[in-house]
């Protein structure tokens, strides 16, 4: 076994074996080896082996944990870890414990996502938009998605027109009648740190009112961040409000 690790990433697992407010180390190699020892020492007495680990490698520290704790942990299936945070500003460095033939089975998968979601992007069928960001009416830069027309059909073609706001004027007696199918100039009304971003034109959908899920839609994974997904109010309640997963 060998530890697979993951820098500026957060594991979570539902057991800790050792505390790392007890159990600072000087480095990720370190919190590797101190796995493996606890694995190795719990071969046969029913305890529970470390198999997964959270490492503080920022010098400031990690949120409330102090630098180099090192937290052993057990995951029952490591090989679909949960990620707690994740992004450059995230100070741990994780990794979970497992064999080269699973590390290489795991690899492979991911390489096979990676290919698909090239393949998407590259598509020439699957239009792109782009938001405009401003955060106190500030320009901070712009934000490009590809739409999955061939998985969602229904959701892509209704992103695409609430970005370019051809759609024209909600009519009389709609939700937001009077304005026009668009999102230019909305605000993020529900921002919630490392899980998703929420936004929408305030209308109905530009089918007009509801529209149902997209079958392809509903079999992709909101397990990255920047996918853009719809947001509704249970099945077949689709409009013009959407998230943004951000962890």
């Amino acid at each position: 076994t060998d530890c697979v690790v993951k820098e500026h990433t957060e594991y979570w697992a539902p057991d800790v074996v050792k505390w790392g407010t007890v159990n600072i180390k000087k480095s990720a190699d370190e919190c590797c080896s101190d796995c493996k020892q606890q694995a190795e020492a719990s071969r046969g007495t029913g305890g529970k082996p470390c198999n997964t680990w959270v490492f503080c490698d920022d010098p400031q520290g990690c949120g409330t944990q102090k630098a180099g704790e090192c937290w052993l942990k057990y995951n029952p299936k490591p090989e679909e870890a949960k990620i707690s945070s994740k992004g450059e500003h995230v100070g741990w460095t994780s990794a979970l414990l497992i064999s080269e033939e699973r590390a290489a089975e795991m690899k492979a998968k991911e390489d096979a996502y990676q290919e698909e979601i090239r393949a998407r992007k590259e598509d020439p069928e699957n239009p792109r938009i782009y938001f405009d960001i401003e955060i106190n009416k500030k320009p901070v830069g712009r934000i490009v998605f590809v739409l999955f027309a061939k998985d969602a059909p229904r959701a892509a073609e209704n992103m695409r027109q609430l970005a370019t706001g051809e759609k024209g004027i909600v009519p009389h007696g709609k939700e937001g009648a009077g304005q026009r199918y668009w999102l230019k100039g909305k605000r993020f009304y529900r921002i919630i740190d490392q899980f998703i971003d929420q936004t929408g034109a305030q209308t109905e959908s530009v089918f007009g009112g509801t529209f149902k899920d997209d079958p392809g839609g509903l079999k992709l994974k909101h397990d990255r961040p920047g996918l853009l997904s719809m947001a509704n109010g249970g099945k077949d309640t689709n409009t013009s409000h959407f998230s943004i997963v951000v962890a």
